[in-house]
């Protein structure tokens, strides 16, 4: 497979009312321990679980690394970062080495500092989705979506960090580079929930179909997307 999504932890900083599981919220105290711990349980059977090998072959015939896609919830958060999710992304390296998979971390954003990327980037992460860019997060609607995006851009410039895309900004506001060939070195890019960057219409679960926020309909192919199949089981 091209990419495996992988959720490790409930925890997050946000409960958002067009989240697609209900779960996704914040916890404190003995909650969040026992969230985690169930994160903390699984994660190193999820990984004795994938396979040796995390390759696939693209369409002109290439092995390229898979892309392991890691999650939440909010990865960043404290009670979640030292004792989860770094933990993961060493479990990671001590299974493959330097031949595992490619690593892409998504977070929202709006906590990340730049020891974070520092860290995560010493710890084998080679890319980082900032899936926050939308209307529905407090504090974020409107201008507030692209005062995050400014300073997202401005730290990751700071740090070395490149700008990628997906292609698919129709706002001109959103200002996103235009997509091109691979590159080396660490990157990130921005998306969100909205109708020009992503999956405007929500899936209908959790708290997006409860709160009538869905917008699809039988017409709408999610797994024709990024937000389904796109980049995960075919090429491209």
């Amino acid at each position: 497979m091209q990419s495996i999504y992988w959720v490790l932890s409930w925890a997050c900083h946000r409960k958002c009312p067009h989240c697609y599981d209900d779960r996704f919220r914040p916890y404190v105290r003995d909650a969040l321990r026992a969230v985690v711990s169930e994160g903390q349980a699984a994660w190193p059977r999820v990984l004795a679980n994938l396979p040796d090998r995390m390759r696939w072959v693209d369409a002109k015939g290439r092995t390229q690394p898979t892309t392991l896609i890691l999650a939440g919830g909010e990865l960043l958060i404290d009670g979640v970062r030292e004792e989860l999710f770094y933990p993961v992304l060493a479990g990671i390296r001590d299974r493959w080495g330097d031949d595992g998979p490619r690593i892409s971390v998504q977070t929202t954003g709006d906590i990340m500092t730049e020891e974070h990327v520092r860290q995560m980037i010493a710890r084998g992460v080679s890319s980082i989705a900032i899936a926050s860019i939308d209307d529905f997060h407090v504090g974020h609607a409107g201008d507030g979506k692209f005062r995050l995006m400014d300073r997202i851009r401005t730290m990751m410039a700071r740090l070395g960090v490149r700008e990628v895309s997906l292609g698919i900004a129709q706002d001109e506001r959103l200002n996103e580079p235009k997509p091109a060939r691979p590159e080396t070195g660490p990157s990130f890019l921005i998306f969100g929930a909205q109708p020009d960057l992503w999956i405007g219409e929500l899936w209908p679960r959790g708290r997006a179909w409860a709160n009538g926020l869905v917008q699809a309909d039988y017409e709408t192919n999610f797994c024709a997307r990024w937000s389904g199949a796109k980049s995960f089981l075919e090429y491209g």
